[in-house]
């Protein structure tokens, strides 16, 4: 009796035990899946687009709108905005057409979209203007393949951080207690290999697994942290792990030597 009693018991226990982690591994395979949702969310959407319709009344504006749309539709590339600001007359708006340009500038309209002035790095009609740009509104924004931001991504798990960091890559910056610019490397990462290449002086490649184990953290007011590493299998040594996304900036920490600072390269029908 005692010993039939003894293999409920543990009968009981083993389908308890069963439940309890099959249920662990349903919650942990969606968590998995959400995040990877949201990471590969930029790939089914045409583009982002954020608009306030109490201005959409003004021909101008409307007409702007309308023109954007169709231009991301025949797939050129663009980043644009458009802010409601006080200047010294009263209400006008701010038109940046070219958001990650350096030196792009932005022109200024009136209400009804008769430009004013413009300013840009080298010039600058608007000063006379008074334009409170600290309190400017964003009243309409479109950009082709919603950012991905995961502030994060060490804590993600492999199959977010995998789809997150493969692409092209433009280097943009390496930090190593000193900022060093770059503007012709390229970094390409698939899902075995690595090639870094350009005219800068920084040229290799190295194949990978991955490694879940503790690295330094990129920046001195952090303490270490656990995550998923690169491992150089032919070198057995760890390379790459990956810090943030923030939109197209990748953050890499290089195992525990310095920062890269990536840009990623779209391209839409050959245009970049």
């Amino acid at each position: 009796m005692m010993k039939k009693t003894i293999l409920k018991i543990s009968a009981m226990l083993l389908i308890m035990t069963c439940i309890f982690s099959c249920s662990k591994k349903g919650e942990i395979e969606k968590i998995e899946e959400e995040a990877l949702e949201v990471a590969t969310k930029a790939e089914y959407e045409v583009y982002f687009e954020y608009l306030d319709e109490s201005f959409f009344d003004m021909p101008w504006f409307k007409e702007k709108v309308e023109e954007s749309r169709s231009l991301i539709d025949a797939g050129y590339l663009l980043h644009e905005r458009i802010y409601q600001c006080t200047y010294r007359d009263g209400i006008g708006f701010m038109l940046d057409f070219c958001v990650e340009c350096r030196d792009a500038g932005f022109s200024f309209v009136n209400v009804d979209g008769v430009t004013i002035c413009y300013s840009n790095g080298w010039f600058d009609s608007c000063k006379e203007l008074n334009i409170d740009l600290e309190s400017k509104k964003l009243i309409w924004e479109i950009q082709p393949d919603p950012p991905v931001t995961i502030e994060n991504l060490y804590e993600q798990p492999l199959t977010v951080i995998n789809k997150c960091v493969q692409g092209q890559w433009k280097l943009h910056k390496f930090w190593d207690g000193f900022s060093h610019y770059y503007a012709n490397t390229t970094v390409d990462i698939s899902e075995k290999g690595v090639t870094v290449s350009g005219n800068e002086g920084l040229n290799f490649t190295f194949s990978y697994g991955w490694k879940k184990m503790e690295v330094s953290p990129p920046y001195p007011d952090m303490k270490s942290y656990t995550t998923h590493v690169m491992w150089n299998n032919k070198q057995n040594k760890g390379e790459w792990s990956f810090f943030s996304l923030r939109g197209d900036m990748l953050e890499v920490n290089l195992f525990n030597s310095g920062v890269y600072t990536l840009i990623r390269v779209r391209d839409v029908e050959g245009v970049k």
